[in-house]
């Protein structure tokens, strides 16, 4: 699970969650579909994509997502990945094709999900 940073903070501002530490709003939207949401200690960890990052040091945002994509795949079961965001959906879908390219083999092959798409498939889309 990937919470958006902008859903967290500033807390005081957006108030999407009662603590953006402990947040829960997501992780209860994706178990009332059917899913088991694994904890990990990197998922309240940026993407890499946040403020342009990927854009303005590249090797800074690939290695944000590296090492959340490591924790995903050495700490849980994750089949995928769910996320409420459009930027760290397509900066965690393009990072791991680059990581995959760097190593010369598919380690880092979740799929990533929006949750209006893993909705949209529940409800049979």
């Amino acid at each position: 699970m990937q919470y958006p940073c902008h859903t967290l903070f500033p807390s005081e501002v957006v108030g999407f969650e009662d603590s953006p530490r402990a947040p829960k709003g997501l992780r209860l939207l994706v178990e009332a579909l059917g899913a088991e949401v694994d904890s990990f200690s990197r998922e309240l960890d940026c993407c890499g994509g946040r403020r342009r990052l990927h854009e303005k040091h590249p090797g800074a945002g690939i290695q944000f997502a590296q090492q959340k994509f490591d924790a995903i795949l050495d700490e849980t079961k994750a089949d995928f990945i769910a996320v409420s965001c459009i930027t760290c959906l397509m900066h965690m879908e393009r990072v791991q094709n680059i990581l995959n390219e760097q190593l010369g083999e598919e380690r880092y092959k979740i799929p990533v999900f929006d949750y209006n798409q893993l909705l949209a498939l529940c409800l049979g889309f």
